[in-house]
């Protein structure tokens, strides 16, 4: 019976850059860190710019299935998905297309950009409105 061994199908030679070449690979990073991630660098969320009737930019508060929460310009404000009037991208993670919820899986990733990804909660969401002199979320079109 025959046994097949790495020296038998490739030469000496071949095989030494097989595995160098693996051990390579191994040193590689492939993809994004946290560390460039600026929401995880700060315990603010990423910063947003989207363009809805107006251009608005803020702080991603929290992501919704129907939108995103910003803090723009000492406002709380939500702009619906379907309020987005162009493209835009949000820390390189998450593209946003005009008119369009985006996917689970994204609402998912801009969730875990935000300040409060598992959404703000009632006692702070009263003190950021009052501070901004609101009583609700201002819905933008």
């Amino acid at each position: 019976m025959m046994r097949f061994t790495l020296s038998r199908v490739l030469p000496g030679r071949a095989v030494g850059l097989l595995l160098c070449g693996l051990l390579l690979c191994g040193c590689l990073r492939f993809g994004s860190t946290g560390s460039e991630l600026t929401p995880a660098q700060s315990p603010h969320g990423a910063h947003v710019e989207v363009q809805a009737a107006e251009p608005v930019a803020g702080e991603l508060l929290a992501a919704r299935d129907e939108g995103l929460v910003l803090l723009a310009e000492r406002r709380v404000v939500l702009v619906p998905f379907s309020a987005l009037r162009a493209p835009s991208t949000i820390e390189g993670v998450v593209r946003l297309r005009p008119f369009t919820t985006p996917s689970m899986q994204d609402r998912e990733r801009l969730r875990l950009l935000s300040r409060f990804p598992g959404g703000i909660p009632e006692g702070y969401l009263a003190q950021l409105l009052g501070d901004a002199g609101q009583t609700e979320i201002a819905v933008l079109r």
